[in-house]
Order: structure tokens, then C-alpha cells, then sequence
């Protein structure tokens, strides 16, 4: 019997006309707090300006990877300094960096090899200069490195080719001995395959040394041919209307969230406060008897 009592105490019809002030509360107080909160704190938020350009970057990596560079660290830091960001904001270049990415957007249109990227900030000038300097600085990056390991096979190449020039001589200068002993033609046969055999090897090592100094040309010319190149689709602008934090999406996120959280207490707190003040039903112990010395 107690048992049922206890699960009867809890139904919804009993519990929410116990606790009617609750749901009033949860259904039209706090959503009205929360909504004016909100509203205040959209009201004296900075004004955000967006930036938008629109480009593609020929001989690069994948739209992919190109994303995941534009938010690089290399990447942003050479905006950073490019920009002077340190300076005009008066930021150390971790907060800059930071900064830069948390004020970026991109997307990668569809069926296309182009990128949109939107940047936005509290002034229309910096957003308009960050939305055109990162992808300037993207290539940068990319034409630095490619241009780095570019420079290490040629240096690379240098090195065995000057190896394989003074092998060259020095095998140049043993068939040049043998003649000199033995006479360009001599009766002897072990003396003419010893001469045959140093003249060939000379020679293949001069063949081996312009081969090397081919593939450092080459290497030079494809670096110039395979630089990655910046195409700008759509110019970056200084935008004139604020964006962000005062528009009608953002308002209307604020309304949701308010009616989430005005339905979330009109169903809790009637139950919470059950169960924190409990009502004073039952039956009473009836009083001790009193024994009479």
C-alpha cells in the first residue's frame, strides 16, 4: 500500500497541480530572463564585417589539403607578420595566430577546383586584408617549400656530379698512363684490354657526369614550370554592413535555445521540487500510552 502511494505521489497530474508556479515560471519567467539576457549580450557586441574571396591555386595540393593548409600555423603566422597583425592589435603572435583562425571560414565549391574564403572581423579594413593576404601567404608557403626541396636534390645532384667529375679524371688519367707505357696500340694483348677496359670506364664516367648535370637542369626547370600559382576569382572588398552577432540567424538561435530551456524547466523543476519538499500525507503513529504507577 505504501508502495503505491509512493508511485501515485509522482504522477504528472498531481505533481503539476502541486507545483503549478513552477510551470508558469520555466514556461514565461525564465525564457523572458534568458531572451533579454541574450538580446543585451548580441546588443553591445562588437559589430563583425565580413569578407569574402573566392580563388584557386594551379599546380597545388588537393582541395583538401588546401583547406587544412589555410589554417596552418606556418601559414597564418605569415599573415601575421605580413600584416603586422602584432603591432596593430597590439597581440603577442600566438593570440594573432588564434585569432586568424577562429575568424575564417572556407568552403570548397562544388564541382569546381575553387575556395571560398570568409573572414570576419570587429573591423571591416582587417577583414578585408586577411581575406586577401591568406591565400597570398598559402602560396608563399607552398612555393618556399616546394622551392627548398627543390634546392636540396639540386644540391644533392651537384655533389654526386662533382664526385663523379673527379672520378672521371682520375680514370681519364689512368687510361692516359697506360698509353703512355704500353703506346695507344700495343702488341701486347693484356696491355690492350687493360687500356680498352680504362678508356671505356673514363668514358662512361664523363657520360655519368653530364647526366648528372641534365638532371640538375631539369630539376631547375621543372621547379619554374610546377610553382604553384594563385588565381583570384573574386577580389576581396571592404564590406560596409556589419555581419555576425546582430543578425537574424544568431536572434533566432537565441529563441530556440530559450525555448529549449523554458520547456526543460516546466517538466524538471515540478519533479525536483517534489522531491526536495515532499507533501505531509499519511497516517499518524497514534500517541504512546500513558501507563498509570
Amino acid at each position: 500500500m505504501e508502495t503505491a502511494n509512493l508511485h501515485g505521489r509522482f504522477l504528472p497530474s498531481r505533481v503539476f497541480s502541486r507545483w503549478k508556479w513552477t510551470v508558469r515560471f520555466g514556461l514565461l519567467i525564465l525564457p523572458l530572463v534568458l531572451f533579454l539576457a541574450g538580446a543585451l549580450q548580441l546588443y553591445f557586441s562588437p559589430s563583425r564585417y565580413l569578407s569574402r574571396t573566392v580563388f584557386e591555386i594551379t599546380n597545388g595540393p588537393s582541395l583538401r589539403e588546401t583547406e587544412e593548409l589555410l589554417r596552418a600555423e606556418n601559414v597564418l603566422a605569415r599573415v601575421s607578420e605580413k600584416l603586422d597583425l602584432p603591432r596593430r592589435l597590439d597581440l603577442d603572435r600566438d593570440n594573432c595566430v588564434a585569432g586568424i583562425r577562429s575568424s575564417l571560414e572556407t568552403r570548397i565549391l562544388k564541382d569546381t577546383r575553387m575556395i571560398r574564403l570568409e573572414v570576419t572581423r570587429t573591423r571591416n579594413i582587417d577583414a578585408r586584408d586577411l581575406a586577401e593576404e591568406i591565400p597570398r601567404s598559402l602560396v608563399g608557403y607552398l612555393a618556399e617549400s616546394m622551392t627548398a626541396n627543390s634546392e636540396r636534390k639540386v644540391a644533392e645532384l651537384e655533389r654526386l656530379a662533382t664526385a663523379q667529375a673527379d672520378r672521371a679524371k682520375e680514370l681519364s688519367n689512368k687510361w692516359i698512363k697506360l698509353e703512355e707505357v704500353h703506346g695507344k696500340q700495343p702488341a701486347d694483348p693484356g696491355a690492350a684490354t687493360a687500356i680498352d677496359r680504362a678508356r671505356r670506364a673514363a668514358l662512361a664516367a664523363e657520360v655519368e657526369v653530364e647526366r648528372l648535370g641534365s638532371l640538375q637542369q631539369a630539376e631547375r626547370t621543372r621547379l619554374i614550370d610546377h610553382l604553384p600559382r594563385l588565381v583570384v576569382h573574386t577580389a576581396p572588398v571592404i564590406g560596409s554592413k556589419p555581419e555576425g552577432p546582430k543578425s537574424g540567424e544568431e536572434m533566432g538561435r537565441l529563441v530556440v535555445i530559450c525555448l529549449i530551456w523554458a520547456l526543460a524547466a516546466a517538466l524538471l523543476l515540478p519533479y525536483l521540487f517534489e522531491l526536495a519538499f515532499p507533501p505531509a500525507t499519511g497516517r499518524q503513529k497514534p500517541p504512546a500510552p500513558v501507563i498509570d504507577l
